[in-house]
């Protein structure tokens, strides 16, 4: 299976409508999700992942008032998860992350995400608690040197 993963751009818009959509099951969540709002400004870095010209998985890293803390945030499609597409895309986000100076990055995920708990400790990222982890979610945080 061979998986390009290139930088987001509009024009992949109504795929990454589709595939959040796919994910989420939810026609508000996934047009908030397709970056067609303000949001975009606070992204540092996002990527798509492209198998048959489809989109199946995104990354983003994002941050908002110039905090800390970047956000690196991902989705890969269902019938696409567990092969390491996920792992992949975060891994070509946070590079560009890094190159643009960034070096705090974190992770938030709901509790039960077995697979999204197991690819931010795949990615080097550790548990932490913070007041603005939600309850019913789970953060971690990674610092990155060069």
């Amino acid at each position: 299976m061979t998986i390009k993963i290139i930088d987001y751009h509009m024009s992949y818009s109504e795929e990454v409508y589709q595939l959040f959509k796919n994910i989420y099951n939810d026609d508000i969540m996934a047009q908030k999700m397709t970056y067609k709002d303000l949001n975009m400004s606070f992204h540092i870095s996002t990527k798509i992942a492209i198998y048959q010209k489809r989109v199946i998985g995104q990354s983003n890293i994002f941050c908002k008032k110039k905090l800390h803390y970047a956000n690196l945030g991902y989705h890969v499609a269902p019938q696409f998860q567990r092969k390491g597409i996920g792992k992949s895309l975060c891994i070509s986000a946070l590079r560009d992350a890094i190159k643009q100076n960034f070096t705090h990055f974190i992770i938030q995920t709901e509790k039960e995400n077995g697979p999204a708990v197991k690819l931010a400790k795949s990615l080097g990222f550790s548990k932490f608690e913070a007041a603005f982890i939600k309850k019913h979610t789970i953060g971690f945080v990674r610092k990155i040197t060069i």
